[in-house]
């Protein structure tokens, strides 16, 4: 990487400072207020003030479920109330969740942790389901607060003070636009947003500081820990700063070591407070294993090993010893982890692929979301893209060239996995926050340039470029003009199933679910989209949920909807399953009544009921079809 001073090309003449305009003796700055004194940090904290107002306000005034729409997000919910309940805190199986075991989930404790804590101290003076409902609300608007520090730190680290509040206001419409941090959302992408903010703020530090880099060490540690979808990108900014080692030597030398030495011991330190003993030889993919500790720990150790001895050597010969260390990461992954290597979910049964996975909108590449739902294209990447360019511009202009050489790295990484899945792109819709802020200053400063006659017109059409670019700069401006032009501008495509968003919900509600509570406590054999709100509403356990690491329950089901009726006896026999459900209208069995017209599924929808199912009677208000099967 390389690094440029902030002057005019090759005159004598310097600007001031972070790029200001100069101020005549005793002139005071115009539009200096008591808001511009503030530190950047106090700055975001008002900013995030409003966001968490902002994104309460909607949920105060029409109060309803107070558990994320997601279905992980109620399925963080059972997780929480399970450990709450006595389940063994490196225990992570969710024992109600398909076949007999039940299903070892992916995700990890430090996210259960703190919505457990909040449950058990608003229980002190509440009842149990408004603690819980308090838990949930708060915890995803108290991650809005370092995501705005991370804005803050990062404009102050990219430009100028316009450059903060830029960020700040750009961060104010993502927070609004996306349901990520919103009262109920529980899942771990909030937390893996805000860990992104700061880890960018911190590989951003023009003064190359070994606490900020210590900062950063910690939030890859923690993003790994939290879940494995940031594994690219972590591994891209791990390198960012290995290769800024190699271009400074000495004066990055600090910096790298402490990089590496809080990378490999909070790496560790995760997986022994959240792995089982007997876990520890398991490599896994899809969260924290010795897989992915073994790399880090290996990798992180390295780089300050070479940083103390080498960083006064030729950058020859350090660019020798970090390919050394990248051969020796490489060929511990394919010793230790090659399935890692490849597609995560390569083994995923080809008939959970055709049925769930590729109906599943946040899973899908590119190429087959614009096929499907092409609504949904440019607000997962047009602001990732324009960031790009604007990484370009700044770099052909030669402005902190090392700073956009890291934005642009971490954008091209992520909007590669967002090629692959779609659900990647909210992370690069991020990270584009803080090159277009930087973008956005610059027009803002030359559109503020005074209209003199000649310039007035110039000047104006900069002031139409930076609203416009900053338009283009929020997600969620995309999504509203990709809405207007698709002919049900409704709502967005959420499921590629064709489902009644109405009937789906219905289907969900407690009432509805209400007849399963009254039956004894067996196995349901439900939808896919269904089985989570079963698991939270009743002591019921079911087959399927929309998890890769419960392929037997989802395939159990999805054969047993397939079969011809008298042959999906033996399969529910086998699978153990007590109660069979239907939702008419919300998809799924719609999908399996096409697949297999003469299965269970169609005969059920077509109102043909087997002999040995029977239906529920209490069953009447209800959506839901629900049936008993008798006793062998």
């Amino acid at each position: 990487m390389a690094t440029t001073r902030e002057t005019c090309g090759a005159s004598a003449r310097t600007e001031p400072a972070n790029n200001a305009r100069p101020v005549s003796p005793g002139q005071r700055p115009a539009g200096r207020g008591w808001l511009d004194r503030l530190p950047p940090l106090a700055l975001a904290s008002l900013y995030a003030l409003l966001s968490i107002a902002l994104a309460a306000l909607p949920h105060l005034l029409n109060p309803g479920d107070y558990v994320g729409a997601d279905n992980d997000d109620v399925m963080r919910l059972i997780e929480v109330r399970d450990l709450l309940a006595g389940q063994s805190w490196f225990d992570m199986v969710q024992p109600r969740l398909g076949l007999d075991g039940g299903t070892l989930m992916h995700w990890s404790r430090f996210i259960d942790l703190p919505i457990a804590l909040l449950i058990r101290g608003f229980s002190l003076f509440l009842a149990p389901l408004q603690a819980e409902a308090a838990a949930l609300a708060v915890w995803p608007l108290c991650l809005i607060l370092p995501v705005f520090w991370g804005l803050a730190l990062g404009g102050r680290n990219l430009g100028t003070r316009d450059t903060v509040s830029i960020a700040c206001l750009l961060g104010l419409f993502f927070i609004v636009g996306t349901a990520r941090f919103d009262p109920g959302a529980i899942d771990h992408h909030n937390v893996q947003i805000a860990l992104v903010s700061l880890l960018t703020a911190m590989l951003l530090d023009p003064r190359r500081r070994a606490a900020s880099h210590a900062i950063a060490g910690l939030c890859v540690a923690l993003a790994m820990a939290v879940g494995a979808e940031t594994a690219p990108l972590m591994a891209a900014a791990c390198g960012c700063v290995a290769l800024a080692w190699v271009w400074h030597g000495r004066d990055m030398a600090r910096a790298a070591a402490s990089f590496g030495l809080t990378l490999a011991a909070a790496l560790s330190a995760a997986f022994f407070l959240t792995i089982p003993p007997s876990h520890y030889g398991m490599v896994t993919c899809d969260n924290l294993s010795i897989g992915f500790v073994s790399l880090g720990a290996a990798g992180g150790a390295m780089l300050p090993g070479a940083a103390l001895t080498l960083s006064g050597r030729s950058r020859a010969v350090r660019a020798s010893a970090l390919g050394v260390a990248a051969l020796v990461v490489l060929i511990l992954a394919r010793a230790i982890a090659p399935q890692c290597l490849a597609d995560p979910l390569a083994n995923l049964d080809p008939l959970l692929r055709r049925l769930w996975l590729d109906y599943v909108s946040e899973a899908q590449s590119l190429p087959a979301l614009w096929h499907n739902a092409p609504e949904l294209v440019p607000g997962a990447y047009a602001v990732g893209v324009i960031a790009v360019v604007a990484c370009l511009v700044a770099l052909v202009q030669r402005r902190r060239v090392e700073a956009h050489l890291t934005l642009l790295a971490l954008l091209l990484i992520q909007l590669t996995v967002a090629a692959i899945q779609v659900r990647g792109g909210i992370f690069a819709c991020f990270i584009a926050l803080f090159p277009l802020s930087d973008a956005l200053t610059r027009l803002r400063q030359t559109a503020q340039a005074r209209p003199r006659t000649p310039a007035f017109r110039a000047s104006a059409l900069r002031t139409v470029a930076f609203l416009g670019l900053f338009a283009a700069s929020v997600p969620f401006v995309w999504s509203l003009f990709a809405i207007s032009l698709t002919r049900n501008p409704g709502a967005i495509t959420t499921s590629m199933r064709g489902a009644d968003k109405a009937i789906r919900k219905s289907c969900i509600a407690p009432a509805a679910l209400a007849p399963l509570q009254a039956e004894p406590v067996g196995r349901v054999s439900a939808s896919v989209d269904l089985g989570t709100a079963i698991l939270r509403y009743t002591d019921q356990r079911v087959l399927s949920a929309p998890y890769h690491r419960n392929q037997a329950g989802m395939l159990a089901q999805l054969r047993i909807g397939m079969a011809k009726p008298e042959d999906a006896l033996a399969l529910i026999r086998q699978a153990q399953v007590t109660l069979v459900l239907l939702c008419p209208g919300e998809g799924s069995d719609e999908l399996l009544a096409r697949e297999a017209p003469d299965g269970l599924s169609a005969a059920l929808l077509a109102g043909r009921i087997p002999d040995y199912l029977t239906p529920v009677e209490t069953v009447t208000e209800s959506p839901i079809r629900l049936y008993r099967v008798k006793p062998a």
